[in-house]
């Protein structure tokens, strides 16, 4: 015998219905994700998003523009603090790829940071190999003082960033990875060569004067695009997670071990450092979970065109760091 519903049965149906889609749409916005497995980190979940500029050195001479996702309510997010390329003497915050991978991070629900540092004064520093470290050196600082920084706001002013300060990852593009690999990996006295040491101690030893001192500056992965390091002894074993991108014909930062910028005219003046290449093989030998993304025959970050346009290999590169930085940290 078949059920009828009478009209006031359908009536309370529906208002079921109603009412339990709402509750699942309500419980949607809390998380912040538009996918039902809940895709942040992995996806782009948002839309829209919105920029604050800070001053965040203690003077207050530089500054970070901050990335946030629009509509998210999640109070911690996980935070990627970028610094632009330039060779340590050009480039500024602002730069297409810095705007392109930070709005592309709050997509997935990151909080996204692009510091300014200071730069050297001009293409002349690269004919004195020490004054090129002390360059790179006060960079370092910098960006030590950006990450101290987000630690102090989340401590003394409520997180007004909403950050998660147990998972702070650091990344750059050529100069700006430069930066971050040694922030990141350049801890140990121990194995830092000696000049090094000392022009460390000159500008304030390995955390440097820029501010916000007691806080820590330690990072939890590392995003490294076209970067180099001065010292392979500096990735040991218990080191941070490293992804990488690198063009294995790059003449500006090498892909191996040699010397940097090789159309210059004078190489005795050029630093060495060991690029994407010989970084990867050593983290894998102390056992740092690492992924290298490599471009054949590609020269310096393939990722952006000759006027500093972003190129179609950026959606290779960011769909890379993005699936890394998941799998490490977020994935169930």
């Amino acid at each position: 015998m078949k059920h009828r519903f009478t009209l006031f049965q359908w009536t309370l149906i529906v208002i079921a219905a109603i009412t339990v889609w709402s509750c699942s749409k309500d419980d949607e916005n809390k998380t912040g994700n538009t996918t039902p497995d809940g895709g942040r980190y992995r996806d782009a979940v948002f839309t829209d998003v919105r920029t604050e500029t800070v001053s965040f050195t203690a003077n207050g001479d530089l500054q970070m523009d901050i990335y946030m996702p629009e509509g998210d309510d999640l109070e911690e997010r996980p935070v990627i603090v970028m610094a632009h390329g330039g060779s340590f003497i050009g480039g500024d915050r602002g730069l297409p790829d810095m705007q392109r991978m930070c709005e592309t991070f709050a997509k997935h629900g990151y909080v996204a940071a692009s510091i300014s540092y200071r730069l050297g004064p001009g293409f002349t520093i690269f004919f004195d190999s020490l004054e090129v470290l002390n360059v790179v050196v006060r960079a370092v600082h910098d960006g030590k003082a950006a990450i101290r920084y987000l630690r102090k706001t989340y401590v003394e002013d409520g997180n007004p960033f909403g950050i998660d300060t147990t998972r702070i990852f650091a990344g750059g593009n050529s100069a700006g990875a430069i930066l971050m690999l040694h922030l990141a990996y350049m801890r140990n006295p121990s194995v830092i060569p000696q000049h090094l040491l000392d022009i460390l101690d000159s500008e304030g030893g390995l955390e440097g004067t820029r501010g916000h001192s007691g806080y820590s500056s330690n990072v939890h992965a590392v995003i490294n695009l076209a970067g180099a390091i001065n010292n392979l002894n500096y990735l040991q074993a218990g080191g941070q997670p490293l992804v990488s991108a690198h063009g294995d014909d790059d003449k500006t930062v090498p892909f191996n071990c040699g010397p940097v910028l090789t159309t210059l005219p004078a190489p005795e003046f050029r630093n060495r450092l060991c690029g994407s290449g010989p970084i990867h093989d050593r983290a894998r030998s102390v056992g740092i979970p690492e992924r290298l993304l490599v471009f054949p025959g590609d020269d310096h970050c393939p990722w952006l065109g000759p006027n500093g346009e972003i190129t179609d290999k950026m959606d290779l590169v960011e769909e890379t760091v993005i699936d890394f930085l998941f799998q490490r940290f977020f994935r169930n």
